[in-house]
């Protein structure tokens, strides 16, 4: 087995680290993050032939991890081999996202509209500001 990087870092379970991304905990990309930078970086640079491209892939690969993470889907692969197969080489043009993916991403919105009314509900606004005092 390929070593990620640091070794006291465990990957972490895939479909828990993917419920945790889905609903903003702030602790996982860090946690994926440890895990897997190493790799994504190290498939990167065997693609670009540059550390400092790798790196630019990275950050990309990460990037749409953490602002689509309904997109991995546990069912159907490891979080490692989605995150390599985002840092590899592509399979060039094709065609858009396929419709499951569409449909996973509809069907957590009203998930992430709750948290997000939740979020603010917890934090309710200063009386005296609405007074206008």
């Amino acid at each position: 087995m390929e070593s990620t990087g640091d070794t006291s870092v465990h990957p972490p379970a895939d479909a828990e680290v993917h419920r945790r991304l889905v609903y903003g905990d702030e602790s996982a990309p860090a946690e994926v993050y440890a895990a897997y930078g190493g790799l994504v970086r190290r498939v990167a640079v065997r693609v670009t032939r540059s550390a400092a491209a790798a790196e630019d892939v990275a950050q990309e690969v990460f990037a749409q991890l953490w602002s689509r993470p309904y997109a991995f889907d546990a069912r159907r692969g490891s979080l490692r081999g989605r995150l390599s197969m985002l840092a590899g080489p592509g399979p060039g043009p094709g065609p858009g996202p396929d419709e499951t993916v569409v449909d996973r991403e509809r069907s957590l919105l009203p998930h992430i509209a709750l948290r997000t009314l939740a979020e603010t509900l917890a934090d309710p606004p200063d009386p005296a500001l609405e007074r206008g005092a």
